[in-house]
């Protein structure tokens, strides 16, 4: 996690400054578990691990058309086509482990856009509108803020992804409850301790290599000038932007995030961690705002690591691992303009 500064707060002192940070930190917390939707994901995992699973039984089949012992029991059907017809729907879904699916949905998409409002815009009101006139205290570029044309365009473009992040993760979600097959475990002696320990850096390393060289990779002018550009549009970023890409370059890293539940076997607690550390740390490096990493995060590069990026787009293409731009010589070194 990031630490929030000091010096954006009226008194480091006071109790007041202490409670700001706190909340601060907890919004920012809850921003990054629930804008795309892996709340969701997140806690059917839990009610799995304590032994709470949908079945074919119970009273979780959220379908409209949904059987129970050959007679449909929620909305009944009114014609032979409409129970045609469901019986069709259902089929379909229970096939491909979507039953229930409208309803995984419908909860993804609605706390997703909640929180990027309520939660995002609370933070944007708190340094980019209370805190605007210290902004050399906080901001990465304190004498550049996006002007008002732009940030209605990020949020446009923020929302219209933010609808397929929600929709993908509703999907993966309801894929999960039904059992959809995967690599994830719930039982530690499963695979034992030393396992446990090796696979959460071996998954999230997994992801961050992918991730840097899917970056690259759009940076390739033909990629860069018709998907990746559209990300690149804020020079500026704020947490507004967290979501704000080119449908087909959110999906390639939502592909990259979600693989390792398919490649690893991975206990959920450590899928789980690494979801909400990524997305956490996500909204940070766009929020514009100078956190800095923990002690205890040497791999993690501070937010104005790809503050830099979007400043100066051929360098720091790496997200959460900042080895990868040493090793292949794309990191920036001159921050004098942050200064």
């Amino acid at each position: 996690m990031e630490s929030i500064p000091s010096c954006v707060l009226p008194s480091s002192k006071s109790l007041q400054s202490s409670l700001t940070s706190i909340c601060t930190s907890i919004g920012v917390f809850f921003l990054g578990a629930t804008v795309k939707g892996e709340w969701l994901h997140i806690l059917i995992h839990l009610y799995k691990a304590i032994g709470i699973n949908q079945s074919e039984d119970n009273a979780t089949d959220y379908n409209y058309y949904a059987l129970e012992q050959g007679a449909f029991i929620d909305h009944p059907p009114r014609t032979p086509l409409d129970i045609s017809l469901g019986m069709q729907l259902s089929s379909h879904l229970n096939a491909y482990y979507m039953r229930g699916l409208h309803t995984h949905l419908m909860f993804s998409i609605t706390l997703s856009f909640a929180s990027y409002f309520i939660i995002g815009g609370g933070l944007y009101w708190y340094y980019y509108i209370h805190l605007r006139d210290r902004a050399s205290e906080w901001k990465i570029q304190p004498d550049k803020f996006p002007s008002t044309k732009t940030q209605i365009k990020e949020i446009v473009q923020g929302s219209s992804s933010l609808l397929l992040c929600s929709i993908i993760s509703g999907i993966l979600s309801c894929y999960t409850a039904n059992e959809g097959p995967s690599r994830i475990y719930y039982n530690i002696s499963d695979y034992g301790w030393i396992w446990y320990a090796v696979s959460c850096p071996l998954a999230f390393t997994w992801q961050d290599y992918l991730t840097y060289w899917m970056h690259r990779l759009m940076h390739v002018p033909w990629l860069y000038k018709r998907v990746h550009k559209v990300h690149h549009a804020y020079k500026q970023p704020t947490a507004f932007s967290v979501t704000a890409f080119h449908p087909v370059e959110l999906i390639c890293l939502q592909a990259i995030l979600w693989s390792p539940m398919f490649i690893f076997p991975l206990h959920w607690s450590v899928f789980v961690g690494i979801l909400m550390y990524v997305y956490y740390h996500g909204l940070l490096d766009h929020s514009g705002i100078n956190f800095k990493a923990q002690w205890w995060q040497p791999w993690q590069p501070d937010c104005i690591f790809h503050d830099d990026h979007h400043h100066h787009t051929h360098y720091n293409f790496g997200v959460n691992i900042g080895t990868w731009d040493k090793i292949y010589g794309t990191q920036f070194k001159n921050k004098a303009y942050a200064k």
